[in-house]
């Protein structure tokens, strides 16, 4: 089983090829290569490191969560808004 940080450094990997094909025209430029490319890589690097730390604490994500929710309407009547599905990590 991998660990999170083992899947931030995954997902690092992944990120800067992906990137690297994409802004790949606008490296060539002398400018964004030496001012905005190192940008680039600190803001990943940031939100990946604070992804490693908070994923080590978290036993399972649910991303949409089995829940309800009870909505009077002005008639009187109820409206209930549910989430029937739970997508776990």
């Amino acid at each position: 089983m991998s660990t999170p940080l083992d899947l931030c450094r995954w997902m690092r990997a992944k990120n800067f090829t992906l990137s690297a094909r994409r802004a790949w025209p606008a490296i060539a430029d002398a400018d964004f290569a030496a001012l905005t490319w190192p940008r680039l890589e600190r803001t990943i690097d940031f939100y990946l490191g604070f992804e490693a730390r908070r994923r080590s604490n978290i036993k399972t994500i649910k991303t949409e969560p089995k829940a309800s929710s009870n909505i009077d309407l002005a008639d009187g009547s109820a409206f209930v808004l549910t989430a029937r599905r739970t997508v776990s990590s």
